[in-house]
Order: C-alpha cells, then sequence, then structure tokens
C-alpha cells in the first residue's frame, strides 16, 4: 500500500495501488516526481510520475533493504543485510536510476549497517556498527573516530548533515539508550549523548544551531520525547508529548511546519 498527497492538508491523501505485496520500509524522493520504495525480499520500486505509478526494479538482492540514498535522478545507493554466512552488509548501487543494480559487499563481515549518505558521487557516509567515510564513490570505507562513553558504540540509524562540516548521526537502542553523535570537523571525530530511553531514528536540521528529533516508548508506557538543541549540539532538552508510540520519521517544510 502506497500514499500519494495532491495537497498539505490530511484530507488530501489517497490510497493507491501498490506494484507488489511485500512489506516497503523506505522511500527517498529526489524532486516532485522522481521517488523509490524499498523492502522486505530486496524489493525495490520506482516512479517518475509523483507516485501515481510505480515500476518494480531488479534489485539483484532477495534480502531486506533497510536503506534508500539518491543523489539525483541516476545516481543511488541501498543497503541490505546478508542472512547467510558471511553475515555483514552489502551495498548496491545504481547510476541510471535503478534500472541496473551493482552489488557489492561492505568490506569488513560481521559490521552491519543501516544508513548511507553521500554529498557527491565520491564523498559519502555510511552507518550502523560504526561510522566510516568513503572518499571515492564507497570504494574504499575508513573508519570514523567515536568518543568512548556507555552510548557511543550503540548504532547508528541515520544521518543528518548541516554542512560537510558539521552535522549529526542518531541511533541507539531499544529500552537503553537514544543516541545522537555530532562531528564538527568533517567527520573524522564524533563525540556522542545520550538522549532518550529508547532509540531516535531521524533528525531534523533547522540551521547550525538549532535540531529536533523525537523518540517513543514501544510498549506504551510513556509519551513521545521531543528532543531539541539551541545551541548545535552541545546540550538537548527533553519534553514528553502527550502521544504515544514510536516515531520513525520527522521532515519540515518551513521552521515551523512540520
Amino acid at each position: 500500500m502506497l500514499f500519494y498527497s495532491s495537497g498539505y492538508a490530511q484530507e488530501n491523501w489517497k490510497r493507491l495501488d501498490s506494484p507488489t505485496d511485500k512489506l516497503l520500509r523506505h522511500v527517498f524522493f529526489v524532486d516532485s516526481t522522481t521517488g523509490w520504495c524499498a523492502g522486505r525480499d530486496g524489493i525495490i520500486i520506482h516512479t517518475s510520475d509523483g507516485g501515481k505509478t510505480w515500476i518494480e526494479q531488479n534489485s539483484t538482492v532477495q534480502t531486506f533493504i533497510v536503506n534508500l540514498f539518491f543523489l539525483d535522478k541516476n545516481l543511488g545507493w541501498a543497503l541490505t543485510l546478508r542472512t547467510t554466512l558471511p553475515f555483514g552488509s552489502t551495498i548496491i548501487k545504481t547510476t541510471n536510476g535503478g534500472d541496473d543494480w551493482l552489488t557489492e559487499n561492505y568490506p569488513e563481515d560481521n559490521v552491519f549497517m543501516n544508513t548511507i549518505f553521500f554529498f557527491d558521487s565520491l564523498d559519502g557516509w555510511i552507518g550502523g556498527s560504526k561510522i566510516a567515510g568513503t572518499t571515492d564513490g564507497g570504494f574504499t570505507w575508513v573508519d570514523a573516530n567515536i568518543d568512548s562513553g556507555f552510548v557511543s558504540n550503540l548504532p547508528v540509524l541515520n544521518f543528518n548533515f548541516y554542512n560537510r562540516q558539521f552535522g549529526y548521526a542518531c541511533g541507539g537502542f531499544i529500552d537503553l539508550a537514544g543516541v545522537i553523535w555530532r562531528t564538527t570537523d568533517f567527520g573524522l571525530n564524533w563525540s556522542s549523548v545520550g538522549v532518550s530511553p529508547d532509540q531516535v531514528f531521524d533528525m531534523f536540521v533547522f540551521d547550525s544551531l538549532n535540531a529536533i528529533t523525537l523518540s517513543g516508548d514501544p510498549e506504551g508506557f510513556f509519551g513521545i520525547g521531543d528532543i531539541k538543541t539551541t545551541d548545535a549540539g552541545e546540550n538537548w532538552s527533553f519534553d514528553e508529548l502527550p502521544l504515544f508510540g514510536l516515531s520513525f520519521a520527522i521532515d519540515f517544510r518551513t521552521n515551523t511546519e512540520g
């Protein structure tokens, strides 16, 4: 099942038919018309008309795709986790909008990556069991330095950069901690801080000082946490909202409408 909106009001959402009955978990659009969805059994579907129609693409993998990232209509990456020996992460890449996908295993076994991000065709980041960077389009990856601490080695789930020099990663583990990592030196070093009892899945960076993330309680005992910084990640506030569940994504159209 997919949803398509022709406006901003909730009543304008329409239910669409999907070309697959497989679970779709991730969506990525590069503009108002061109996007992809991915999920179970290596499924990737593509639209070029704003989601009105979708076609299935051959990802060349049969495992769950855990993340998607595209730079433009042609160049994109996806991540999946291998379920047979040797266990680890596999990166698939397309240079023609998903008509063809090339498979490349992450160079270390038993390293499980959840998210991938690129600034351009060469410079990018990958995160999960660790944070690593590439300057050659993913042919080689170099581990970043992460501070030592109780939460620093928990899984990274997402990247949110303000610019090449300054950015965040977020993640954590259920019933243990929600974590935000911060870099101010182009990703060479990352510092970590626990911000909530459960993992955080996404962030939104407004500017060089202000950012927001949400956390939830999967058991439903506590409300969703509204977590903010106004000083570039030096400190984070936590306010419990009268809403329950998990927040998997957050986005803003303007500084006040999200």
